[in-house]
């Protein structure tokens, strides 16, 4: 009788372990309303500048992607003749895809993580295909500050903060070994 009812709750386990694996679950994907007129998108965006990608970084740390680029118009925001900036890991979850080596007008907002990061939900295009944005948006101003007095991003890298964590599993392991080698004293009973 108690192997039946294991038996019975075992194969009830199972079912509903499968059951709740195969059972199907909503997909979300990038939704995003449609592009806002550019002086809207101006005055809501952190910073609006052109400028070509010179390096596209897998970020380890967020799972999307450092874009560094260098700038060649301002119209809003710093004044940098080069910035970073983070995207999301792909089209599926909002990101933008840049490619070395093209020019884009950049809509970047200000996520409270990093300093700048943009997404294919905003205004951000190639600059070959921007000319209505640029007519709006006026002459621009060019970059007069060679490098950001800090760095683009407040996360430390990653191959730091793997080195940092070595280093503290190191330590732990270093008192764990030195305690089970110290000798007990004897107990006298």
């Amino acid at each position: 009788m108690h192997t039946r009812w294991i038996r019975w709750t075992l194969m009830l386990s199972v079912v509903i372990g499968i059951g709740i694996t195969l059972w199907p679950r909503p997909c979300y994907a990038c939704s995003c309303i449609p592009q806002r007129p550019v002086q809207e998108a101006l005055q809501d965006a952190a910073a609006v500048f052109s400028g070509r990608v010179v390096a596209v970084n897998v970020d380890g740390m967020a799972g999307g992607f450092k874009v560094t680029v260098a700038v060649s118009t301002v119209w809003k925001g710093p004044q940098y003749q080069q910035l970073t900036l983070s995207t999301n890991g792909g089209s599926a979850s909002c990101g933008y895809e840049f490619t070395v080596g093209r020019e884009y007008l950049i809509f970047a907002h200000d996520d409270g993580v990093e300093q700048f990061a943009t997404s294919s939900c905003s205004n951000t295009k190639m600059l070959t295909a921007a000319a209505e944005d640029l007519a709006a948006l006026g002459p621009g101003a060019a970059p007069t500050i060679a490098l950001p007095a800090t760095g683009a991003s407040s996360t430390p890298s990653t191959p730091l903060m793997a080195a940092f964590s070595a280093v503290i599993v190191g330590a732990v392991a270093f008192v764990g070994v030195r305690r089970l080698r110290r000798p007990r004293p004897a107990t006298h009973g």
